[in-house]
């Protein structure tokens, strides 16, 4: 008896944490300009199917929620140990719609990624899958950033402008 209840208590201990964002349900919240540490050496790939990536891998979700019309960047370009992938989704964790999918961002070292929504209301629900490339797992930092958009930016949102 005491031999079964230590080789359980052996397994239990050697058994790797999951993270508890390892599905979408447990997302963690990103607050913009803040870089997060990840780890998906741990993690499970989720249900849902990768839009890129060769098939993905193990992954970890992360959330936000818009609170202007703001273009969001998610990036791991240049601080991870793998070669990441980056999904960003609106809807909910029962719902989900793939906004952008991105595997080797521009510019990123180390087939690093970086992933841009544009176009979205205040209020929008947005869902991040940071996972690997074809199997791929390790660490890095996740960084929300966010890029003002102008409603006079270019020729079609013009300001009329009146006399004086």
């Amino acid at each position: 008896m005491k031999k079964t209840s230590f080789l359980l208590a052996a397994a239990a201990l050697a058994a790797p944490a999951v993270a508890q964002n390892d599905e979408c349900a447990g997302a963690i919240a990103l607050a913009p300009s803040t870089p997060t540490a990840f780890d998906t050496t741990a993690a499970t790939p989720s249900a849902t199917a990768w839009n890129c990536a060769t098939g993905g891998a193990a992954d970890i979700w992360f959330s936000y929620t818009t609170t202007s019309s703001d273009d969001v960047t998610v990036s791991t370009c240049n601080n991870a140990t793998y070669d990441t992938a980056i999904e960003i989704f609106s809807g909910d964790c029962g719902n989900l719609s793939l906004i952008v999918c991105n595997d080797d961002g521009t510019g990123c070292t180390g087939f690093t990624s970086e992933a841009v929504a544009s176009g979205l209301s205040a209020g929008t629900d947005l869902f991040i899958r940071v996972g690997g490339w074809n199997g791929s797992t390790g660490t890095g930092t996740v960084e929300l950033t966010l890029e003002t958009v102008l409603e006079n930016d270019d020729c079609g949102g013009a300001i009329a402008l009146g006399p004086g």
